[in-house]
């Protein structure tokens, strides 16, 4: 039996690695942790010899030869025999480069990786920060005022944002209501801050001529919305004359009170809505979306103070 351990073409390397396995007191099981190159004991998730850098499982196939026992790296003489050791370049190098071969596939590994979470982060990027980027007077210009008031900064914006989504839902009745709704523009508005809207518009006649309508739009307590209160073709008061009846005298008076009101709140500038406003409105209308646009429930927040405590 000794005699075939002695002649068995594996007994060199069997006996060379028992060497190291008591040199460096472990056990049977963990002998593929040793390194075969070095001798270094090696982590169970070390892949490469922190020592020598062999690859764990590297077998050394530099063989003595006259008695076939393992010569390990450095060594001029066979330590079981004393025979002088030959150098194979060959298999050194292709040792070497089989090393190089490992390492660079777990680097392209790395890299290949590297490369996907980049793609990865680039495609989220190209969805998420456009969203992100997008500004107030976009989000306007598309009709899309609950986004625009979530985005708006401060108290003012906010206000600007909800007065800009009553203008553009009751610019919709306004243009209904034309002789030809296809001709409606927007030309000014105008808030005095508490609850009348004056909408200034240019539109058709019978007669097909463009002239100019104010709508005068007063919030209602009861029904807690903006409603029409008068519609007037000119802001020149009206002359009663005898021949009218009562009711003609009274709607005249009224009328004229009502002008009164307009030039008094449309002479004030702090109470004209801005031109980017009124441009924004009348492409909507063009583009059709004028007639989706909804109050959003944040609107209420410049509703007439008296009307939030009732």
């Amino acid at each position: 039996m000794n005699k075939n351990v002695k002649d068995s073409p594996n007994s060199g390397v069997e006996l060379e690695q028992n060497k190291k396995i008591k040199k460096n007191n472990v056990t049977d099981e963990q002998s593929d942790l040793i390194c075969k190159k070095c001798g270094t004991l090696l982590k169970e998730k070390q892949q490469f010899c922190p020592k020598c850098g062999t690859e764990k499982g590297y077998t050394n196939n530099k063989k003595c030869e006259k008695c076939g026992a393992i010569i390990d790296p450095g060594e001029k003489f066979c330590s079981k025999c004393g025979a002088k050791a030959k150098i194979n370049i060959q298999s050194d190098l292709m040792n070497t480069t089989q090393k190089i071969k490992n390492i660079n596939k777990k680097r392209l590994g790395l890299i290949a990786g590297g490369l996907v979470i980049i793609v990865i982060l680039g495609i989220i990027s190209s969805i998420a920060i456009p969203k992100l980027a997008v500004s107030i007077d976009e989000l306007l210009a598309e009709g899309n005022y609950q986004q625009a008031f979530e985005k708006a900064k401060n108290e003012k914006e906010k206000k600007d944002v909800l007065l800009e989504n009553i203008v553009a839902k009751y610019s919709y009745d306004i243009a209904d209501g034309l002789k030809d709704p296809d001709s409606f523009k927007l030309s000014h508005v105008y808030y005095d801050g508490e609850s009348e809207i004056v909408f200034e518009v240019v539109g058709k006649n019978s007669y097909g001529g463009n002239v100019k309508n104010y709508y005068d739009y007063r919030y209602d307590e009861d029904d807690e919305e903006y409603q029409l209160y008068v519609y007037l073709s000119s802001l020149e008061d009206e002359t009663t004359y005898s021949w009218d009846t009562s009711s003609e005298k009274v709607e005249k008076l009224l009328k004229n009170v009502v002008r009164a009101t307009i030039i008094k709140i449309m002479s004030d500038s702090d109470n004209k809505m801005s031109d980017k406003a009124i441009d924004r409105i009348n492409n909507l209308f063009k583009q059709n979306k004028l007639r989706d646009i909804e109050l959003i429930s944040s609107v209420s927040m410049i509703y007439p103070e008296d009307s939030k405590s009732l």
